[in-house]
C-alpha cells in the first residue's frame, strides 16, 4: 500500500525566505529519503508552484491553491479537506500554522515562533488574531506539533499547555564547501562592513542596529553597514532611522537579495549583526557560521541556543552592549577565529536538511 502524505506549502511567499526555505530545502532532503511505500504530495499556491518544480523521487504536486491570502486560506478549510479526504492522505502537514479542520487523517502543524502570541504588536492586528487562533486550534486538535527550537518548545508549552506530543526538529544550513580561516581576514579589507540579513520588521531592531553603527563609524573610517531583506509590516520607523542617519552615505540598503548574491556578502562581511528581539529559530545566524563570520546577536533566544558559545551575545535593544560587541568582534584576535572554526564545525554538524527532514518523515511514519 502507498501511503500518501500531503504537505501544505501554499503561504510561501515567490520570494521565499525563512519559512519558505525551511519548506524548499525539507522537501529536497526528504527526496531521497523516502520508503518505497510513501508519496509526497504538496499542497503548493499559484504564485509558488515554480519553487516547487523538478524535485526528486515520490513527490508530486497535489493540489493548487489560490494566489491571494484570504481566498487560500478559506479554500483550505473548504476545498483542501475535501481533496484530501477523497484521495485517503494519512498524513497531513501544515508548514505555516494552520491545519484543515475536517481532514480526517493525522495532522502534523509547524508553529515557526510565537511572537504572534508574545508579541503580537509585532505584527498587523488581523494576522496576530487569525494565527493565534490557529496555534491554540493546533494546541488542541492537531497530532503533533513541530517547532524549531527548544525556545519556542518552551513558550509554546507555558503558554498553551498542548493536549498533543510537540517535537523540536531544528532547521538545516547548507555548508557550500570547506573554508579556510585566511580567506576571512576581513579586518583588513578596504572597506570592510558589518551585515544585517532579515526582513525589515519591528522585532528584528534594525534601529537599534543603525544606531550602534552610528557609534562605531564615528571612531572607525570606511566602516559600512549592509541592510539585506524585504520590508516587512511597519517597516517605516526603520526606512526613517537608515535615511536619517548621519552616516547613510555608509549603509548600503539591498532590499531582496538571490542565494548567490547572499553568499557573497556573508562571505565578504567584517561582522555578521542580527539583533532581532525574537525568533523561532534564527536561520541567518546559522547560515553565517556556515562562512565562519563572526556574530553578534540576542542573549536569551533561539539564536543564542543556535550559536551556542559561537556568538557574541548581547541584550535586545541594548544600543552601547551591541556597539561594544561588534567593536570587540572586528579587534578580535586570530586564535579567537581560529577557536570559533571549531564550534561551528561541530554546531553545523548537527543542523542539517538531512537530518531535519528525517526528523519529519519520523513523525509521519509514527502517525501512518
Amino acid at each position: 500500500m502507498n501511503n500518501l502524505i500531503t504537505l501544505d506549502v501554499s503561504a510561501v511567499p515567490q520570494r521565499p525566505t525563512g519559512v519558505g526555505r525551511y519548506a524548499i530545502e525539507l522537501l529536497k532532503a526528504m527526496a531521497p529519503l523516502l520508503s518505497a511505500d510513501m508519496t509526497i504530495g504538496t499542497c503548493v499556491s499559484s504564485l509558488n508552484s515554480q519553487l516547487f518544480e523538478g524535485l526528486e523521487g515520490s513527490i508530486h504536486t497535489f493540489i493548487e491553491s489560490p494566489g491571494n491570502r484570504a481566498l487560500r486560506l478559506i479554500w483550505e478549510q473548504s476545498v483542501l479537506p475535501r481533496r484530501l479526504n477523497s484521495a485517503s492522505s494519512r498524513v497531513h502537514h501544515g508548514l505555516h500554522y494552520t491545519m484543515p479542520m475536517t481532514f480526517k487523517g493525522a495532522t502534523v502543524v509547524t508553529v515557526h515562533d510565537m511572537t504572534l502570541m508574545t508579541h503580537p504588536q509585532w505584527h498587523q492586528a488581523s494576522k496576530a488574531l487569525f494565527f493565534q487562533n490557529a496555534i491554540r486550534y493546533a494546541a488542541r486538535r492537531a497530532d503533533v506539533i513541530v517547532v524549531p527550537s527548544y525556545d519556542t518548545e518552551r513558550k509554546l508549552k507555558d503558554l498553551l499547555n498542548p493536549n498533543c506530543e510537540v517535537v523540536v526538529i531544528p532547521h538545516g544550513v547548507k555548508v557550500r564547501r570547506e573554508l579556510n580561516i585566511s580567506e576571512f581576514d576581513r579586518v583588513t579589507r578596504a572597506e570592510p562592513y558589518l551585515l544585517f540579513v532579515g526582513t525589515i520588521e519591528p522585532r528584528k531592531s534594525v534601529e537599534t542596529l543603525v544606531r550602534a553603527f552610528e557609534e562605531i563609524a564615528a571612531k572607525i573610517d570606511g566602516l559600512r553597514l549592509v541592510v539585506a531583506g524585504l520590508p516587512g509590516w511597519k517597516a517605516g520607523q526603520t526606512k526613517t532611522a537608515l535615511e536619517r542617519s548621519h552616516f547613510r552615505d555608509r549603509i548600503d540598503v539591498l532590499g531582496f537579495v538571490r542565494d548567490d548574491e547572499l553568499v557573497e556578502l556573508y562571505r565578504n562581511a567584517a561582522v555578521f549583526v542580527y539583533p532581532s528581539l525574537e525568533e523561532g529559530f534564527g536561520l541567518p545566524v546559522l547560515e553565517a557560521m556556515a562562512y565562519y563570520l563572526p556574530v553578534v546577536t540576542t542573549k536569551n533566544s533561539a539564536m543564542e541556543e543556535v550559536s551556542q558559545g559561537y556568538a557574541s551575545l548581547v541584550a535586545g535593544g541594548d544600543v552601547e552592549g551591541l556597539a561594544d560587541a561588534i567593536i570587540k568582534e572586528l579587534e578580535a584576535p586570530e586564535s579567537l577565529r581560529q577557536d570559533r572554526m571549531t564550534i561551528a564545525k561541530e554546531r553545523l554538524s548537527i543542523y542539517t536538511w538531512e537530518r531535519s527532514a528525517r526528523g519529519h518523515l519520523a513523525i509521519y511514519e509514527g502517525l501512518l
